[in-house]
């Protein structure tokens, strides 16, 4: 049994194990209120450049995020994003849709001291995301879980990637608009889908796969607090270099 965790340091009493569900001190501080205009972002594997419009958002408080797992969640693409997402300062707790305190990978990973769905308040959260694996299955015969991608994807921020992906496409969540999705599980979603690693559109923020984990975590960051702390993320993380 593998069990995953987050390690920090502290200067005066050095490294000690984090619990997933502690909250994790920001590595950087502060971020500048996102205008309402459109802006240009570099796709940092291609070089290209794609005009992706930010929504509006008050970026004093701090944003929360839940992550849905259920067995056999792909782990990058779990993971990844919770990572991120902390580095820059959002709550993000790991959500088990069975209620348990654990779940397995696709790769064999066990990741414990999750938060029982029962137990997270989601009316309190700004963004849900979904991750990929075989896991989706589960995830989309969840009427509760269905529901939620539905209403986060009216009223907040919807993040889903790779299988996970398809879901809110199924629900009619991506008519009109520009998603991703893996290729292989692309459908007559009513929108345009575009074969990069992450897209924008409005509040909801597509990811193509395991190669696009990071690129759909920045792209999280971008909307939930601003481009700049998702730059600022990529430069820390040496993402860019």
């Amino acid at each position: 049994m593998m069990i995953l965790h987050f390690p920090a340091v502290d200067v005066q009493k050095g490294p000690r194990q984090f619990h997933h569900t502690e909250k994790r001190p920001a590595l950087l501080n502060g971020c500048q209120a996102l205008r309402n205009h459109r802006k240009r972002f570099r796709d940092y594997n291609t070089g290209r450049q794609y005009k992706r419009m930010v929504i509006h958002m008050n970026t004093t408080d701090t944003k929360t995020a839940a992550i849905l797992l259920a067995p056999g969640f792909e782990e990058i693409e779990a993971l990844t994003p919770f990572d991120l997402l902390r580095r820059a300062g959002i709550d993000t707790t790991l959500v088990s849709v069975e209620n348990k305190t654990g779940c397995t990978g696709t790769m064999g990973l066990e990741v414990t001291g999750l938060t029982p769905m029962k137990d997270y308040d989601f009316t309190k959260a700004d963004a849900l995301i979904i991750p990929g694996g075989p896991g989706y299955e589960v995830l989309e015969q969840n009427q509760e879980v269905t529901d939620l991608i539905q209403s986060f994807g009216r009223d907040k921020t919807l993040g889903a990637i790779c299988a996970g992906s398809s879901i809110p496409g199924k629900l009619g969540l991506y008519k009109d608009r520009d998603y991703t999705v893996v290729p292989d599980l692309n459908g007559d979603f009513g929108g345009t889908f575009e074969k990069v690693h992450a897209v924008i559109s409005g509040n909801i923020v597509t990811g193509i796969s395991v190669g696009g984990a990071f690129e759909f975590a920045l792209d999280l960051i971008r909307v939930l607090k601003s481009p700049e702390a998702a730059d600022d993320i990529a430069r820390a993380t040496c993402w860019t270099l």
